[in-house]
């Protein structure tokens, strides 16, 4: 009986559980430890199964609204003027080297149709899944988080921008992107605010629903490609960065550099002329 209890707190099949008990019924007096190998040898099989099933999505954003502008969370600092720096502050920059790990997955998982228009607008679905051992952290803002003016502090922000690029070839056939697509989304997180992250535990993945739009009004090298229509590639570029700042009325010192970096595999599309 405690075998039965104990296996059905891993979601096995009822019948499975029935079949399972009646031959312990009927084995476990005669065959003690031919059964208990048997135990053993079926459990191997099942438990990792369960295990690999456990795995869920843990968070969703829909980014498809969301205005994303070349605004900088910096611009507040830079234009605050103190009586004592009627100037505002000096701002100092430091130079740091880039980590840029690629320790996530990213996949197109939903792009429809496939046939694109000039100028039309799609939607995309992508999961971001965590495939190694450990638990990963992610900015989860949508908005980010301002700084303090008035304040002398040093903070901390993360944040992502994602992006959709075309190319007219194939990874991994050197794939070289031709140009970006409109649309895209960015997340934000930052150090004093636990909230604005999303841990993903090894096996989840989170899914994110952004925009993109073929975008032939600026005339740009693009246009030049797509305008006569044919077979192309979309992919999606993760770019993740971490912002330092050392702040004061007269004060502004910044340090960024990359962290993440993850670019998905390519999705087969068509332009339509």
């Amino acid at each position: 009986m405690r075998i039965i209890l104990w296996l059905k707190k891993f979601d096995l099949s009822s019948s499975f559980v029935l079949i399972f008990a009646s031959l312990g019924v009927v084995m476990c007096r005669e065959y003690r430890f031919e059964f208990a190998i048997a135990l053993a040898a079926i459990l191997c099989i099942l438990l990792p199964r369960h295990f690999v099933a456990a795995a869920q999505e843990v968070g969703f954003r829909d980014l498809t609204k969301q205005v994303v502008t070349s605004k900088s969370p910096l611009d507040a600092l830079r234009e605050f003027k103190d009586p004592d720096c009627p100037t505002g502050p000096v701002e100092i920059v430091a130079d740091a080297v880039a980590t840029a790990i690629r320790d996530l997955q990213l996949e197109i998982v939903e792009l429809r149709p496939t046939k694109l228009g000039i100028d039309d607008t799609r939607s995309m679905m992508l999961r971001l899944r965590n495939t190694l051992n450990k638990t990963a952290k992610i900015p989860w803002q949508m908005e980010p988080k301002p700084f303090n003016s008035l304040a002398t502090s040093n903070d901390e922000r993360d944040s992502v921008s994602i992006g959709v690029q075309i190319s007219d070839q194939e990874k991994p056939l050197g794939w070289k992107p031709i140009g970006y697509l409109r649309g895209g989304a960015q997340l934000f997180g930052a150090a004093e605010s636990p909230e604005s992250f999303k841990d993903i535990a090894p096996g989840q993945w989170v899914t994110l629903k952004i925009r993109t739009e073929v975008d032939c009004r600026s005339n740009n090298d693009l246009c030049d490609q797509v305008e006569n229509g044919g077979r192309f590639w979309i992919s999606v570029s993760w770019g993740e960065a971490k912002l330092e700042v050392s702040h004061s009325k007269c004060h502004l010192g910044t340090t960024e550099y990359g962290t993440r970096s993850l670019v998905s595999k390519p999705v087969a599309v068509r332009v339509l002329p």
